[in-house]
């Protein structure tokens, strides 16, 4: 069963390979960046829909989508039409700079192949620093159940079909986490590289700074200088042009099912700039209030990260890794089984693929229009948020966990 279950999800992660790189994805904007940067010198505000057609045109997909197997005409027809319904997201003006050399060397589509295999890198050192934050033994049947979880999460699969660097921008997070936990001062770098790839991961900033100083301040540091050699490279302009990319996407998707973006719906639909600031404030207080440990630091800042960004897709929500194993570490410190089924709820309220959360949007409009004004998925970021500020940490789980798998003992750090 457990080699089943790997298969599956290696397949799946495997066929979301060929569709990404068949059909692009968001890695689409860095693309248009990066063309545009060496046509222009800019890379906001171009005609994107008419850019991306003639991308496409130029360099064509290897294989007809009408002829896949396992395609239905309406997704090999969102294949065909991508130019029709693009939309600039918003990404960070330091990722799609970053990406012009590439462009320049491999083309469009051999960006994709390195993000993809960032991607999958990234999903490797998740599940080693997985392994070893849990103890287990390496060749046991937890670690492969482990392996087969993270490999098939729906975060992940939608993140390396999407060509979407917030996979890496997850790996980075973890491993500064990991590394504040054990007082290494690389946390920063990594922290402050996971800042400039996605908007979402400048929450890792105020976690360093919050739990671990000098990390926090090498973070700092280091995004400081991608934001500095950015300006240098393309203008002092171009963080304006970024602001108004990024509010007119959240104008854009403002209505999407699949849009988790909590304060991007609220200022849209009627909330005006003053009060989300203010709420936005107050989580932020709460947060650095509670965050004296690592733990509660990385899990509160980086759901509030996603709480507060302008656009959150299901793939943003790798970044909600770090605080899902915080609070699971909490919950067992409790022992107390309605717990550990109640996190499990509410994992798995995170880790919907977007079909299944459209059927469930539909349900609960049916019953209630209400219900249906904001999607379940942002209300599971707001309860894991609210759970990690408001729960109690307690330090009095045993030295040593084991179970009744071959798995070594689980030392539990404090």
């Amino acid at each position: 069963m457990l080699a089943l279950l790997l298969l599956l999800a290696a397949g799946g992660l495997g066929s979301r390979l060929v569709i990404g790189y068949l059909s692009p994805g968001a890695y689409v904007e860095e693309v248009l960046g990066a063309r545009a940067f060496l046509t222009e010198r800019t890379v906001y505000g171009g005609d994107d829909r008419a850019e991306l057609k003639k991308w496409m045109s130029q360099t064509p997909a290897p294989a007809d989508p009408w002829t896949l197997p396992g395609i239905t005409p309406c997704q090999a027809s969102a294949m065909v039409n991508r130019p029709v319904f693009y939309t600039s997201q918003g990404h960070p003006p330091m990722l799609l700079l970053a990406s012009v050399p590439i462009v320049q060397m491999v083309g469009g589509r051999g960006l994709y192949v390195l993000l993809a295999l960032a991607s999958v890198v990234a999903v490797a050192i998740v599940v080693m620093v997985m392994i070893r934050e849990a103890g287990l033994a390496r060749r046991s049947r937890t670690t492969l159940l482990l392996c087969a979880a993270i490999v098939g999460w729906q975060p992940i699969v939608a993140g390396v079909r999407q060509g979407d660097a917030v996979v890496l921008a997850g790996a980075l997070v973890l491993l500064a986490w990991r590394m504040a936990r054990n007082d290494g001062s690389m946390a920063g770098v990594a922290g402050g590289l996971a800042a400039c790839v996605t908007l979402p991961g400048l929450a890792v900033v105020p976690a360093l700074v919050r739990c671990r100083g000098r990390s926090g301040a090498l973070a700092c540091v280091v995004l400081a200088g991608a934001v500095a050699a950015t300006i240098a490279a393309a203008g002092p302009l171009v963080f304006a042009d970024f602001s108004s990319t990024v509010m007119l996407s959240a104008r854009t998707y403002a209505e999407a099912t699949h849009n988790y973006a909590l304060a991007g719906r609220a200022l849209v639909n009627g909330l005006n700039g003053p009060s989300l600031a203010a709420l936005v404030t107050i989580a932020a207080l709460a947060s650095l209030w509670r965050g004296r440990s690592a733990d509660t630091a990385f899990g509160t800042w980086m759901t509030l990260g996603l709480l507060a960004s302008p656009i959150v897709w299901s793939q943003h929500l790798v970044l909600a890794l770090v605080p899902i194993v915080v609070l699971l570490r909490r919950v067992l410190r409790t022992g107390s089984a309605m717990l550990l089924a109640a996190w499990a709820l509410l994992v798995l309220l995170l880790s919907l693929p977007d079909p299944a959360v459209a059927h469930l949007h539909d349900l609960l409009a049916l019953s209630s229009p209400t219900l249906a004004t904001v999607p379940v998925v942002s209300i599971g970021l707001v309860v894991l948020w609210a759970w990690l500020v408001l729960g109690t940490e307690r330090p009095s789980l045993p030295d040593t966990v084991s179970t009744r798998y071959d798995v070594a003992p689980v030392a539990v750090a404090p």
